[in-house]
């Protein structure tokens, strides 16, 4: 038997034995390439004197379970720490502005990025947002366990981030098509076409 399969493989062309050898390395190379990305991404955050890394990512259960890491409660301070963006009565908090206009900039460039994002219920529920952009698609959960009334991980994909402004005020949605109105945002809107992430409240700080 076995000196049958030697010589089966004997017959073999080289060319193609080559050609199966490329075919099985290429997954592990582009892992590779994939874990040096995020190594680098690390390096030039550190280099900025950013205190957290947050890659960009389209695995939900990856981002999930990163989520997870977070405590049950986190102060404004940890949260900052952490690079968090803090919203609080519709005003962003500290370096949540900065923050968030990185983020835009790298989406206008076509650039892979992420934000966290801390907002709080009525109720004074901590609620947590992950939004990611990859290869020009956003990716977004909604960690709504610390909420009393929340359901779990909600999670999300988009094809465009459009910004409202109404009522002096403006609103960051996600949506599946390109044109949609002000008004959907109103509508029952079982499937999720579209989505509000946070609102803040036009005034000179927040522009």
């Amino acid at each position: 038997m076995k000196n049958k399969m030697r010589a089966f493989f004997e017959k073999i062309p080289n060319y193609i034995i080559i050609i199966i050898a490329i075919i099985i390395t290429i997954p592990l190379a582009m892992n590779i390439v994939k874990s040096s990305k995020e190594t680098s991404q690390q390096q030039s955050n550190m280099e900025k004197g950013e205190k957290v890394l947050i890659v960009a990512k389209s695995n939900y259960n990856v981002i999930i379970s990163a989520l997870k890491q977070y405590p049950e409660e986190m102060s404004k301070k940890e949260m900052k720490d952490s690079g968090f963006i803090l919203i609080e009565n519709g005003e962003y908090i500290d370096d949540g502005k900065k923050l968030w206009n990185n983020f835009c900039k790298k989406i206008k460039k076509e650039k892979d990025g992420a934000v966290l994002i801390a907002q709080y219920t009525v109720e004074g529920d901590l609620i947590l947002q992950y939004l990611s952009c990859v290869d020009g698609h956003f990716y977004y959960v909604k960690d709504s366990t610390r909420d009393q009334f929340g359901g779990g991980y909600q999670k999300y994909n988009y094809n465009y981030l459009k910004r409202y402004e109404e009522n002096g005020a403006y609103e960051v949605v996600l949506t599946k098509e390109k044109d949609v109105m002000y008004e959907d945002l109103e509508k029952d809107n079982p499937i999720k076409k579209i989505n509000k992430v946070f609102e803040i409240k036009e005034n000179e700080k927040n522009k």
